[in-house]
């Protein structure tokens, strides 16, 4: 963590680089936090995945991933809160990334299970039953466009699992 907090530190306001040393920084404090609990590692991952995503203009080709970032620690908090209102960010983080991904790009997989995270969250908050049939969709669709050979299968099948399994409790 200790480098990528110092590259984040060093970039200067207005460098054309800050967005990434801040998505860079904002991941790092992510995995960090799933591996040790630390939810302040999760507030700091967020403000640097919104400061990322803001120095971002939409149209430049990082954006999506910056995007992607944010959702992804954004997820893990709302999963901490059960705040609805974490979850609404989350989603629009998440679909934000997925929207602004090409229908072709290898991201798109990991991207449209990200939003089906955060719609099968908002149903187990909420209740509406039309998140969950969204969340499957959606991931029916990751599964679908991910290559056969590509190592992220598994990972995909087991979040269709477990959003199908979500119909039966």
């Amino acid at each position: 963590l200790h480098p990528a907090q110092a590259a984040a530190d060093l970039a200067q306001p207005g460098a054309g680089e800050m967005g990434r040393y801040w998505s860079g920084l904002a991941g790092t404090l992510t995995a960090r936090a799933a591996a040790f609990g630390d939810p302040a590692d999760l507030q700091r991952a967020i403000r640097y995945g919104r400061a990322a995503t803001a120095a971002t203009g939409r149209d430049d080709p990082r954006y999506a991933g910056r995007m992607d970032n944010l959702a992804g620690a954004l997820i893990e908090w709302c999963h901490r809160t059960g705040d609805l209102s974490d979850v609404e960010a989350a989603l629009a983080a998440a679909t934000g990334a997925a929207a602004a991904t090409g229908d072709n790009d290898p991201a798109m997989a990991g991207r449209l299970s990200k939003v089906a995270v955060a719609l099968s969250v908002r149903f187990e908050l909420a209740g509406d039953p039309g998140d969950l049939d969204q969340s499957v969709a959606l991931q029916r669709r990751a599964v679908t466009i991910l290559p056969d050979e590509s190592p992220d299968n598994s990972t995909m099948l087991s979040n269709l699992a477990a959003v199908l399994a979500l119909r039966f409790q």
